[in-house]
């Protein structure tokens, strides 16, 4: 599909907010805020995303749960293969293996991302012994953390509530309501509070092969070891500004000495000049640039988790009702 400006200005909201790894937490951004935020009629705006979602463009929405509300921990894995590989064979390989796995990130270049949920530092450590030997990767990059800390108590209706929306995203209130037997004002405020305490994520699944205009593209800065905060802000400074319109998302520390920017670019030759420029900045090691290809989501384990919260909290309510009887 052909994108024209107004296109472009729509696809980076949504890859600013919708995509992964989410910037902020969200559930139902309307399109207003949208409308608002580049300055065009909120009218226009929903007929555009109608007709992305018709063109292939976006594929779907869907929910993804905060994985520290299972007491899971976040790990991003990069590893850069051979350029004989067979990304295909490896990449069903890594899906048929890892009921772990989140996401798995394919990109234009020989590189792959695998973002994997853990408990324990061994359980990862095992994890990684296991991807090396599939993805025969000559180099690993290994970061931690990418959402949010959650603190919330969530109640079993909460629960409820996302196994409801992990079904249909924009199922109305009042069609929660009915199916739960909770009130209409109850679930809306239980799902903006989920979204402000960054339980919950509203995101698009993409189809970044329909698109023609843009770009997707991750560059990660690596830091001399020991640059000092100043010189590493300055820089991250220059790089900004450097950037401008084509940064979306900025993550620093994403791990230790290492920053993380989601660029929108017109061409994929751009990215070999920013490459090089970032690379030439003081106190910057090296920096690695990638195309964004596909970024597909494992919306069962989701389900998963959260049906076995379910069971867990039904469980606790039925032996706390048994410890109460005479």
């Amino acid at each position: 599909m052909q994108m024209d400006k107004i296109d472009v200005k729509i696809m980076k909201e949504l890859f600013t907010d919708f995509v992964m790894p989410p910037s902020s937490a969200s559930v139902r951004r309307s399109f207003r805020s949208i409308a608002k935020s580049i300055k065009i009629d909120q009218h226009a705006i929903r007929n555009r995303i109608r007709k992305l979602q018709e063109q292939g463009v976006i594929k779907r929405w869907y929910i993804v749960v905060n994985p520290a509300l299972f007491g899971l921990k976040t790990a991003l894995l990069q590893f850069f293969l051979p350029a004989s590989s067979n990304k295909d064979e490896i990449m069903q390989s890594i899906s048929s293996s890892f009921p772990n796995m989140g996401f798995l990130c394919n990109h234009l270049e020989p590189k792959l991302i695998v973002i994997l949920y853990y408990k324990e530092s061994k359980d990862l450590d095992d994890d990684v012994d296991k991807l090396m030997k599939i993805t025969n990767a000559t180099y690993l990059n290994k970061m931690t953390k990418l959402f949010t800390e959650c603190g919330a108590k969530l109640t079993e209706s909460d629960w409820n509530i996302i196994s409801s929306l992990l079904q249909d995203p924009w199922k109305p209130y009042s069609a929660i309501s009915k199916e739960l037997k909770i009130s209409s004002k109850t679930v809306k405020r239980r799902v903006e509070a989920l979204a402000r305490d960054g339980a919950v994520y509203l995101l698009a699944d993409v189809n970044m092969r329909a698109v023609e205009g843009i770009v997707p593209v991750d560059l990660i800065v690596f830091y001399e070891r020991g640059t000092n905060s100043t010189l590493k802000e300055k820089t991250r400074l220059k790089i900004t500004e450097y950037l401008g319109d084509q940064l979306l998302i900025f993550d620093p520390n994403l791990a230790p000495e290492m920053d993380h920017f989601g660029l929108i670019l017109t061409s994929v030759s751009k990215s070999q000049e920013i490459q090089k420029w970032v690379s030439e900045k003081e106190g910057v090691k090296q920096s690695d640039i990638s195309t964004l290809l596909d970024v597909s989501p494992r919306l069962k384990l989701y389900e998963e988790l959260v049906d076995d919260m379910i069971r867990q909290q039904q469980s606790t309510k039925y032996i706390e009702a048994e410890l109460k009887r005479p």
